[in-house]
């Protein structure tokens, strides 16, 4: 049960970088976005 709640918690912090990787690649600042891209991959 523990496994799942953790697997939900990453999948929302992935998606929460991904997002902020969007807004940020708005601004600009694509290297920036694509290490957030990057790193909600992983």
């Amino acid at each position: 049960m523990a496994d799942q709640a953790g697997s939900k918690s990453f999948k929302n912090t992935a998606r929460q970088m991904r997002r902020f990787a969007q807004y940020v690649d708005g601004m600009r600042q694509r290297q920036m976005a694509q290490m957030y891209e990057e790193t909600a991959q992983a």
